[in-house]
């Protein structure tokens, strides 16, 4: 019984709710459920939002990047395009908050700092945008090359 009690509180610590938390195994131990299922669904929920990105309607897409993240937290790509999607509905703010979460999940995420790059030129942050491709260049040259045209042409 103490082992049930222990373990359902330091669920309840970690922000785990009740139906995360399986039946106790012989010893009193608990299992999470199987992770895959939320996987899965993140992933369906990846290829939606690529398929409406592609398509350029964003609004679709940011929905759909919203459910892949909410599926999966560490999911660096879907935060990826959801900011791109979110930037090109016009929410920049969040777009930037959405690539920064991606480079912290993913640091050589390189389209990611790409992004984060052309956000900042959209708030006039040419410095911050500046240090994007200070990193681009050692991830990826090409990318590099990519901002600094938009960096140039900036006011």
């Amino acid at each position: 019984m103490m082992r049930t009690v222990l373990g359902v509180g330091l669920a309840i610590c970690l922000g785990l709710s009740a139906p995360a938390l399986a039946a106790p195994l012989p010893g009193g131990s608990f299992m999470q459920e199987d992770p895959a299922p939320a996987a899965a669904e993140a992933q369906r929920a990846f290829d939606e939002g690529t398929r409406q990105m592609k398509a350029k309607r964003y609004a679709e897409a940011v929905a759909a990047f919203q459910r892949a993240v909410k599926a999966r937290p560490d999911f660096a790509e879907a935060y990826s395009n959801l900011g791109f999607s979110l930037r090109n509905t016009g929410k920049v703010d969040q777009a930037i908050a959405a690539y920064q979460e991606a480079i912290r999940l993913k640091p050589d995420l390189a389209e990611a700092h790409e992004y984060l790059g052309g956000a900042y030129l959209m708030k006039g942050n040419k410095q911050a945008a500046l240090e994007q491709h200070r990193i681009l260049e050692r991830m990826n040259p090409r990318l590099a090359a990519e901002l600094m045209e938009e960096i140039q042409k900036a006011p």
